[in-house]
């Protein structure tokens, strides 16, 4: 129990902890620590084996800093950051080899050369004489001494474990010729009946992955000689597997390293492996017939892939009624994927007329609703195709408009969008609607009406949880602006729209326009927003509902992205008599309320986004008669947390003084020496935030100085 507390004790350390600029987390204090003891000989073999232990426990996490980067900067062949001499170090790794095998293949492995290596210097001692008075070069012979014996160790710890084989072949193309004919002398000797199928498989694909990369550029400087390439594609031969669908499912990916392609580029490059696939489907029929097509069908990376290749091969002319019968309208992922692929092979082959050909062939009428929907999926994504399933049963309607694909679906028309989300709709694929309707939003500006409706039934859905909002993402902003440029839609539905959507529209350049404009003309609609965001002054704390929490989340998000108070117009100017009468009338609602504090401080955070005077001095006028009218603490005290809240984070070395915070605390001081004679509390008001700066200034400075005592101390 003791054992098990201390692993979790340890796993805890590699919590990660992150804000706006950093990442940090507790495990990097005790890498710099056992870093800083492997400097000492003396301490090499425990703080070595104490980082072993710690990377097997290593969970990962955002961090580069890990042990297991510590103990490869330790050992690195070429930057050793330890004073321990070579046979120390390898007597070390042995011990480690011994003591975390797992850890120390791993570690084997990142200390041999690479085409992209790069060394980081690790803690270093302060108070201690570990360290070389000079820094020392690692001579070459050293260098290539260390390669040689890890590579023997590697070999020595590889066994029959095909990953374990995949990490030294994908080293190969780096290693100095002496090593590379080692290990593959070693893959030309070892019996690959050794391995079981999967190690086998997963040795012959690393060996094929480092062919293709050879074989594409011969003529790059890192290329292989051809003699290299000999060997390897020896190697390659000899680990080929023996059952004949693992031999060629590989060409079946979108990833496909084909070495037999040799230095062709592009669309020759392509063109040869549609017919190495071609050719691979065909042989397997030769072999195992129709079934064998099938289970490669099943194993295959891309089964679309095999299915293309099926219906571009000579095989499709015999076998497209069997093959499609049991594959089409499967509930099996990727025979229903097959069959996609296959009758588009055989359509790029035999033309569109073929494919809707098949509804007048011998095994349509033997075909399901399902496997008819899909067929229809098929078809292309027109009106020809829609009148045609209009005349099929309401199942196979209902199961095409389900489950066919919309996006990318080429130039439509007015009438043919229209129809599209009307079938969406009408099914219930509301999301999709949406999505299509922001993408085709020019086709459809002459039907607002129907983009109103289908938002509508977003929010019918998201309230009965049917719809799911985070996919409609940013297309709801832009059927927003089309249904207000439309002057079609009235202005509360529109604002409905805004306040359902708004989560939305934070990530979207089209604020809730609707919304801010109520808020600045309707004092009332201003009350019931804050109400949702606060409890009545005085009103005991009763527990919230998940709905309550909603609803304020919208309500702080509203106040949040409002940033034109009331009697400011679109131009920047002000109506003094629109600005006294909102306030007036909102601060008498939140009396009769019992939100009066609340409601100033909220009035107050709006105001600091008022513009400036003609004087050049904030704030305006306006707002500096009505400061000295209402003569308000709690207004005052939130114009102070608005023009905080209103503040950008700023950028600073640690160096740097409170430079910045001096600079507002005389632009404020300079507002109140302008004021003081006609607008003293507003003067007041400037020297109070003035007078706030400069703490932030003084707490600024303090810290600088800080940062240049300990960098004094660490030097």
């Amino acid at each position: 129990m003791f054992i098990l507390f201390c692993v979790n004790t340890l796993i805890q350390i590699f919590t990660d902890s992150e804000n706006i600029l950093t990442q940090s987390s507790p495990h990097t204090g005790l890498l710099w620590a056992l870093e800083t003891l492997a400097w000492s000989p003396e301490y090499l073999s425990q703080s070595a084996l104490l980082l072993a232990s710690l990377a097997r426990l290593d969970p990962g996490g955002k961090l580069s800093n890990r042990p297991l980067g510590s103990l490869r900067e330790i050992f690195l062949i070429w930057h050793p950051c330890t004073t321990a001499d070579l046979e120390q170090r390898l007597v070390v790794l042995d011990t480690v080899r011994r003591r975390e095998p797992f850890v120390a293949w791993d570690l084997m492995v990142k200390l041999l050369p690479g085409s992209h290596n790069m060394a980081f210097p690790t803690a270093k001692p302060r108070h201690r004489n570990w360290l070389a008075e000079e820094e020392t070069h690692v001579p070459f012979v050293e260098i290539s001494r260390v390669i040689t014996d890890i590579v023997l160790r590697l070999l020595e710890d590889v066994g029959v474990d095909g990953a374990r084989w995949g990490d030294l072949i994908r080293l190969l193309d780096d290693l100095p010729k002496p090593e590379f004919d080692v290990v593959t002398d070693r893959l030309l000797r070892i019996n690959p009946d050794s391995f079981n199928e999967p190690d086998r498989s997963l040795i012959w694909e690393a060996l094929r992955h480092l062919l293709s990369k050879h074989l594409q550029l011969p003529d790059a400087k890192w290329t292989l000689p051809t003699a290299a390439i000999e060997r390897l594609r020896q190697c390659y031969e000899r680990f080929e597997p023996e059952n004949p669908i693992q031999k060629r499912n590989w060409l079946f990916s979108n990833r496909c390293s084909f070495p037999e392609g040799g230095a062709s580029r592009g669309r020759e490059r392509d063109n040869i492996i549609d017919q190495a696939r071609i050719k691979a489907v065909e042989e397997l029929f030769d072999e195992g017939g129709l079934q064998m097509l099938i289970d490669l069908v099943c194993q295959a990376e891309d089964a679309y892939l095999v299915g293309v290749a099926l219906g571009k091969s000579r095989i499709s002319d015999g076998q497209e009624g069997s093959f499609l019968k049991q594959m089409l309208g499967s509930t099996e992922p990727a025979r229903s994927i097959a069959a996609f692929g296959f009758l588009f092979g055989c359509t790029s082959i035999k033309g569109q007329e073929w494919l809707r050909s098949l509804r007048s062939s011998k095994f349509w009428e033997e075909w399901t609703s399902k496997q008819r929907a899909d067929y229809y999926v098929s078809l292309p994504f027109d009106e020809i195709t829609w009148d045609a399933l209009d005349a099929e049963g309401d199942e196979i309607h209902r199961r095409y408009w389900l489950e066919v694909g919309i996006n990318g679906r080429g130039d439509l028309e007015p009438k043919d969008c229209e129809r599209i989300v009307s079938k969406l709709t009408e099914y219930g694929r509301i999301e999709t609607a949406v999505d299509f309707m922001a993408l085709y939003r020019r086709k459809l500006c002459n039907c607002p009406n129907l983009v109103a409706a289908v938002l509508e039934n977003a929010i019918e859905g998201k309230n009965s949880g049917k719809v799911n909002w985070g996919s409609l993402g940013y297309g709801v902003g832009e059927l927003l602006n089309l249904l207000e440029a439309s002057k079609k839609i009235d202005k509360p539905q529109l604002a409905k729209f805004e306040w359902y959507f708004l989560p939305l529209l934070k990530d979207h350049l089209r604020p809730p326009k609707i919304l801010h404009e109520e808020l600045a003309e309707n004092p009332e609609f201003f009350m019931e927003v804050l109400k949702l965001l606060y409890p009545a002054e005085g009103d005991a704390p009763s527990e919230s509902t998940k709905e309550m929490r909603i609803r304020a989340q919208f309500a702080f998000d509203l106040f949040q992205s409002w940033r034109r108070p009331p009697g400011v117009n679109e131009d920047g100017s002000v109506n003094p008599v629109k600005l006294r009468f909102w306030v007036d009338k909102v601060r008498k609602l939140a009396q009769s309320s019992d939100l009066g504090v609340t409601a100033d401080g909220q009035i107050g955070q709006l105001l600091a986004n008022y513009p400036v005077g003609t004087d050049s001095a904030w704030p305006q006028e306006a707002l500096r008669d009505l400061l000295e009218k209402l003569i308000s603490d709690d207004i005052e005290n939130g114009i102070v947390i608005g023009i905080y809240n209103n503040s950008r984070v700023t950028i600073r070395s640690t160096r740097e003084t409170g430079t910045q915070e001096r600079d507002i605390v005389e632009r404020y001081a300079s507002f109140a020496r302008i004021m003081r004679d006609r607008w003293p509390r507003t003067a007041r008001l400037m020297k109070k935030i003035s007078s706030s700066y400069e703490s932030d200034a003084k707490r600024e400075e303090k810290n600088a100085e800080l940062n240049e005592d300990m960098g004094r101390y660490s030097q």
